[in-house]
C-alpha cells in the first residue's frame, strides 16, 4: 500500500499553530516578568521615598516625647533597667506591648533620636503592608501600588512618623495578622500560619487595647478562608487558642501584681466614663476629682459605675447627641494633632495643668495646612461607596467592617479624638486607591501606561 500523500496546506496550518504556541510560550512568561519587575521597582520607589519623607520630618522637628509617649518612654526605661513595669509601683494602666518595642531598641541605645528613628522605620515598613492588603483583598497590583503610594505620602503618617505613639506597632501587627488569616491556603503549613497570625492578633491586643475592637472582623475573615466547614471551625479554634496563648501571662501578670479585677488594662472605666458623664467630654485631669486619691482598680470600677448611671439616666436623644459628637471629633478633624505631637515640648512644671509649650518652628503653618489632605483621604472613602458591587463581600466586610468597628470603639464606648482614627485612615488609603483604580478604568489610557506615568513622575 502507498503511503498518503502529505497535505500541504495541513502541514502549513500546523506548523503556524506551533509556531504561534512558540510565541506565546516566550512573550508571556517576558509580559509577566515585566510586569513583576515594575511591581517591584515601583514598591521600591515608593517606600524609598516615604522613608525620606519621614526621615527628612524627623530631622527637621527633632520631637521631644510628651505626655502618653513620655510615659511609655518612662515605661520601657524601667522594664530595662529595674525589671518591673509601672512608673512607682507595678500598674496595669498601659498595655505592655510598645514599651517593650521601645526598651529592647534601648539595647542599642536611650536617645530619644534613636527610638524616633525606629519609628520611622516602623512607619515606612506600614506602607509595605498596606501594598501587601490591598493586593491580598483586590489582586489589583495598580490599585495596590496606589494605596502604597497614598500611605507614603499621606501627611498625618509623615507628621507622626517619629514620634513614640504605639499606633505604628499596633497597626503593622494587626494588618499582618489580617495578611496571614486572608492569605490564599497554598501551603502545606496553613494551621502554623493561623497560629503565628493568632499570636500577632494577640499582640497587637497587648499594644493598644482597640485591638479588642478588631476581633470579630478578624475572626469572620478567618471563617471565609475556607469554604469546608470543619476547616473554617478549627481555624476559629486555633486563632482564638492562640490570642489566648499571647495575653494570658499579661492577665496572670496584672490578677498577681495589681490585683483582681485589673484585667488587661485598669485605663477602660476611666475612658469610658470620659465618654459618658455630664461634666466634660474627653480627657482631663483626675485631680480634684472624685478618682483623686483611689488606686487604679478602684478608678477603673468607678468609671465604669459612673459611666453606666449616665447613659441609664439620660435620655435616647441626649446619647444621639454624644455619638454624633464623637463621630465628628473621630473623622471630621484634620490631622493636625501629628504636627502638634512632634512640635511640642515637656511641660517646665510636671501638672496636668501646665501646657505643653510649642517650638518655634519654621513652616509650622504650611505643616498643619498639609494635614488637611486627611479630608481628601476621607471623602475618596464615602465615594467608594458607588462601587461596592463589584468587589466581593470579603473585600467589603474587611474594610468597611474595620472602619466601622473603630467607630463603635470610639464613639459609642470610648471618647474620641483625630489620633483615634489612625486604623481607619490606613483602610481610608486603601478605599481611595480604589476610587482612583474604578476612576482609571473609565479613562481612554491603558492602566499601565497611566501607571508608568505616574511612576516616571515620581
Amino acid at each position: 500500500m502507498l503511503d498518503p500523500v502529505p497535505d500541504k496546506k495541513y502541514d502549513c496550518k500546523m506548523s503556524f499553530l506551533k509556531t504561534e504556541k512558540m510565541y506565546q510560550t516566550i512573550t508571556e512568561p517576558e509580559g509577566v516578568e515585566e510586569n513583576r519587575k515594575l511591581s517591584i521597582g515601583s514598591i521600591t520607589i515608593i517606600l524609598i521615598i516615604g522613608f525620606l519623607l519621614r526621615l527628612l520630618w524627623w530631622a527637621y522637628a527633632e520631637p521631644v516625647p510628651i505626655s502618653d509617649y513620655e510615659e511609655y518612654r518612662i515605661l520601657a526605661h524601667g522594664l530595662l533597667y529595674n525589671g518591673s513595669f509601672g512608673i512607682q509601683n507595678p500598674s496595669a494602666w498601659r498595655l505592655p506591648g510598645y514599651p517593650f518595642f521601645l526598651a529592647s531598641m534601648m539595647l542599642i541605645s536611650n536617645s530619644i533620636a534613636w527610638l524616633s528613628l525606629t519609628n520611622v522605620v516602623l512607619s515606612t515598613a506600614l506602607i509595605y503592608i498596606v501594598y501587601k492588603t490591598a493586593l491580598q483583598l483586590t489582586s489589583e497590583k495598580f490599585l495596590s501600588i496606589c494605596a502604597a503610594l497614598i500611605c507614603a505620602l499621606n501627611p498625618t503618617f509623615v507628621f507622626l512618623s517619629p514620634v513614640l505613639a504605639s499606633e505604628h506597632m499596633f497597626s503593622l501587627l494587626l494588618f499582618s495578622a489580617f495578611l496571614l488569616v486572608t492569605k490564599k491556603r497554598n501551603s502545606n503549613k496553613v494551621m502554623l500560619r493561623f497560629f503565628f497570625s493568632g499570636l500577632m492578633f494577640g499582640a497587637a491586643m497587648l499594644t493598644r487595647g482597640e485591638g479588642i475592637f478588631f476581633l470579630p472582623i478578624y475572626l469572620l475573615m478567618a471563617f471565609w478562608s475556607s469554604n469546608r466547614m470543619p476547616i473554617k471551625i478549627v481555624t476559629i479554634i486555633i486563632l482564638i487558642f492562640s490570642v489566648g496563648i499571647a495575653v494570658t501571662p499579661w492577665y496572670i501578670r496584672n490578677h498577681l501584681s495589681v490585683g483582681p479585677g485589673s484585667s488587661l488594662s485598669t485605663s477602660g472605666g476611666i475612658n469610658f466614663y470620659f465618654a459618658h458623664n455630664d461634666v466634660h467630654y474627653g480627657w482631663r485631669s483626675l485631680e480634684g476629682t472624685i478618682f483623686d486619691g483611689k488606686d487604679e482598680i478602684e478608678q477603673q470600677k468607678l468609671g465604669y459605675q459612673l459611666g453606666m448611671d449616665y447613659l441609664s439616666s439620660v435620655g435616647f436623644t441626649a446619647i444621639m447627641k454624644d455619638i454624633l459628637k464623637a463621630t465628628k471629633r473621630l473623622f471630621l478633624k484634620s490631622g493636625e494633632y501629628s504636627v502638634e505631637y512632634s512640635i511640642r515640648l515637656q511641660r517646665s512644671v510636671n501638672k496636668p495643668s501646665y501646657p505643653y509649650p510649642i517650638k518655634n518652628l519654621p513652616g509650622t503653618k504650611v505643616f498643619f495646612t498639609l494635614t488637611k489632605a486627611y479630608f481628601g483621604l476621607f471623602f475618596c472613602a464615602v465615594f467608594s461607596c458607588l462601587f461596592l458591587l463589584r468587589y466581593s463581600i470579603e473585600v467589603w466586610t474587611f474594610l468597611y467592617g474595620t472602619v466601622l468597628v473603630n467607630w463603635i470603639g470610639y464613639s459609642w464606648i470610648f471618647w474620641s479624638k483625630a489620633r483615634y482614627r489612625y486604623t481607619s485612615e490606613i483602610i481610608f488609603c486603601i478605599l481611595a486607591a480604589l476610587v482612583i483604580s474604578e476612576i482609571s478604568k473609565r479613562l481612554p489610557i491603558k492602566k499601565d501606561d497611566l501607571f508608568k506615568t505616574i511612576i516616571t513622575f515620581i
